[in-house]
């Protein structure tokens, strides 16, 4: 049994590509607990996990350089988790932020400075496994290089001596074993996931967050079967009076098949099962999915009262408001969606979607000097993100129309995007209006990567080999 993942925020930033199940037997859930208990252990489970750090937080303090305060923070957080002081979600949250790209050269120099930190050790192996998914890509085996798949065996088995070294100093640390398990799936290890699963339940019988990781390989789609989703869902419920989040794994069966009609299109069934899982507690993510299918039905006031609810519980996570802000405009609030625009800036400042959603809120109200500002402030700190310098470039040429400034971003994107063809075009279009004469081989040089099979710069194309007469470049040929 082996999975295939996708990039999602809510759990280490992944999730599982949906592939088509068998059919489904009729869903027979155990009778869900009482509404006043469910709110009530969710309130105090929420309130207790908001205290925890904040992927910002725990970023600036890896940046800064600063790792012995970090490794001191992240060792408390582990004290106090093992004290029973705090939950076992702040071990998760702590660790989130280093599954990002960006953070890895740090990472990689953090442990060069302090190679026998167990933190740091965690923390690179955890870089390695999110380092692996990407390297996979999303698309399914078959589809998928063989190549592809080397770099992510080699990069996992990079991962998991880290992360049992991490162990070794604190066996209680909990998001290693559930990384473990998510290596495991991936390369069909069944018994490695099983083997990594009961070590996690000896340090901690309670744990909720290493069982509903766990939970994901039992899916029929990867080769489990519903009823072992149940059977092991049931099984944990012995121990629900002294970590009521269990019950939540109980909701597992009915989401996943809930996702499964999504892709089928059946939306009602969809929101009728997710509403069946949600039954066991209002699991902020669930809530978050509930409202993506609203959305394909345009019931925009139950989106909005889905994501209402799981930012009451967890209110830092940037893409639900950004996807709260997005409802809002639908509805005609634009004011309100800004705010929420600029919060989720707020707590993502470096995470380059949640800025160029921004960024087009700003550009659809016409305030662009605004927009400017927010790319300039991203670049200061990424200055070689792409997608930023190129949507900066493009609004100093217009409607800004400050061309020099122009000029020398876009100059920049060429080195950092250099096989991008509508860096040069937009590149040599500012040298033409500036009248400097490098605009004929900038424009060349766009006619040598225009891809004729892409509509819209085969037709702009065409203008620019007019205005370069003689001298064009041949067409590109096809790729």
């Amino acid at each position: 049994m082996s999975r295939r993942i996708v990039p999602f925020v809510v759990v280490l930033g992944f999730w599982s590509i949906q592939l088509g199940c068998a059919a489904r037997p009729a869903f027979a859930p155990t009778r869900p607990p009482d509404p006043a208990v469910v709110k009530q252990n969710a309130e105090a489970f929420w309130a207790a996990a908001r205290k925890g750090p904040q992927d910002q937080h725990v970023r600036q303090l890896l940046q800064s350089g600063d790792f012995t305060a970090l490794e001191k923070e992240l060792d408390g957080f582990q004290r106090d988790y093992e004290a029973g002081k705090s939950n076992e979600y702040v071990l998760f949250q702590a660790t989130h932020p280093f599954v990002h790209a960006d953070l890895q050269p740090t990472i990689e120099r953090w442990i060069a400075m302090h190679p026998h930190a167990w933190q740091a050790l965690a923390a690179r192996g955890i870089s390695r496994a999110a380092a692996g998914y990407r390297a996979r890509g999303t698309k399914a085996t078959s589809e998928t290089l063989p190549a592809q798949l080397d770099a992510m065996r080699q990069l996992f088995a990079l991962a998991v001596p880290d992360l049992r070294a991490a162990l070794s100093e604190r066996p209680r640390f909990l998001p290693a074993y559930a990384r473990l398990i998510d290596i495991a799936q991936m390369l069909g290890d069944e018994q490695g996931a099983k083997a990594a699963l009961e070590d996690a339940v000896r340090q901690d019988p309670n744990t909720f967050q290493v069982r509903d990781t766990y939970m994901t390989g039992l899916e029929p789609r990867w080769g489990g079967s519903w009823a072992a989703m149940d059977a092991f869902a049931r099984q944990a419920q012995t121990h629900a009076s002294a970590n009521p989040q269990l019950v939540l794994l109980l909701g597992n069966s009915p989401a996943a098949r809930a996702s499964d009609r999504e892709l089928q299109k059946d939306y009602r069934g969809a929101i009728e099962l997710y509403s069946q899982a949600l039954q066991f507690g209002p699991r902020p993510s669930l809530l978050v999915a509930r409202a993506n299918v609203y959305v394909k039905l345009s019931q925009y006031h139950e989106v909005l009262s889905d994501l209402d609810e799981a930012l009451r519980y967890d209110p830092n996570e940037a893409d639900w408001l950004i996807s709260h802000a997005w409802c809002l405009r639908q509805i005609g609030q634009p004011d309100a969606a800004m705010r929420d625009y600029a919060r989720a800036v707020e707590i993502a400042p470096d995470n380059s979607r949640i800025v160029l959603a921004y960024g087009r809120a700003l550009y659809l109200s016409r305030r662009f000097g605004d927009e400017a500002a927010l790319y300039e402030r991203f670049l200061a700190n990424h200055p070689r993100d792409d997608q930023v310098l190129e949507q900066l470039g493009t609004l100093y040429l217009a409607p800004l129309r400050k061309l020099p400034e122009a000029r020398d971003v876009l100059a920049r994107l060429v080195i950092v995007a250099p096989g991008r063809a509508s860096a040069w075009r937009a590149y040599g279009t500012v040298l033409r209006e500036l009248g400097d004469p490098r605009a004929r081989p900038v424009f060349a040089r766009y006619l040598q990567l225009v891809d004729p099979k892409d509509p819209i710069e085969s037709t702009l194309s065409r203008g620019i080999r007019q205005w370069l007469g003689p001298d064009a470049p041949p067409a590109a040929m096809p790729h």
